[in-house]
């Protein structure tokens, strides 16, 4: 198409496109004696203004709202987690001081225990897990008890840990030629169980090994 700009009505045709800060206006090209000062009224730009800043506003509320439900979907699962640690934590402390009559009321009955070596042990009463570990403690010396999490997944409401369980033990009545207790230490995998019972949480099985 070839424009004859020597027509001024071909001219009048032809639009122009006026950029301002917050919209895009346009102007049919001016007529010949035709004259324009101002490219809006004062009270266009404001209500431009107005406009964008309610849009803005609408805008981050509507990510804040979001925001905040995304968090009340994951507070239940963060406060389980943090559960978790906690209980973690008053285990490591009772191994450590030896009282292990506090582990009785931190593990449900029946509770499973699972070794190294694949066997598995069901403890019909908490009374005889605690037994048990009081029988190995008075064998072992143990130092530096410490189950760590390293990864925690929530699913159907309950709550399992993976980690790593570590212990020095000392056997007492083995003497190593330097005259010390033989030393043996153990760093191994661990997966914990866990349900709720009353708003706290008990521990239900415990995988020691791969």
């Amino acid at each position: 198409m070839v424009l004859d700009t020597k027509s001024s009505d071909n001219l009048a045709s032809i639009p122009i496109l006026v950029y301002t800060r917050t919209d895009i206006f346009v102007f049919p090209r001016l007529k010949q004696g035709q004259h324009r000062r101002t490219l809006g009224k004062k009270g266009d730009f404001s209500q431009m203004k107005t406009r964008a800043l309610l849009l803005v506003s609408l805008l981050v509320f509507s990510l804040f709202a979001l925001a905040g439900c995304g968090d009340e979907e994951a507070h239940p699962v963060l406060a389980l987690e943090q559960k978790g640690k906690d209980f973690l934590s008053n285990w490591n402390d009772a191994v450590r001081r030896g009282n292990i009559d506090k582990l009785a009321n931190m593990i449900t009955e029946p509770f499973v225990v699972i070794d190294e070596d694949g066997n598995e042990t069901v403890y019909a009463k908490a009374d005889s897990f605690v037994e048990d570990f009081k029988k190995e403690v008075e064998i072992w010396v143990y130092e530096n008890y410490n189950i760590r999490p390293v990864e925690t997944i929530v699913a159907d409401g309950n709550l399992n840990i993976t980690g790593t369980i570590y212990y020095v033990r000392h056997d007492p009545e083995e003497i190593a030629p330097t005259g010390l207790p033989v030393t043996y230490r153990t760093n191994t995998r661990v997966e914990l169980s866990f349900v709720e019972d009353g708003g706290n949480l008990k521990l239900t099985k415990m995988k020691i090994g791969e």
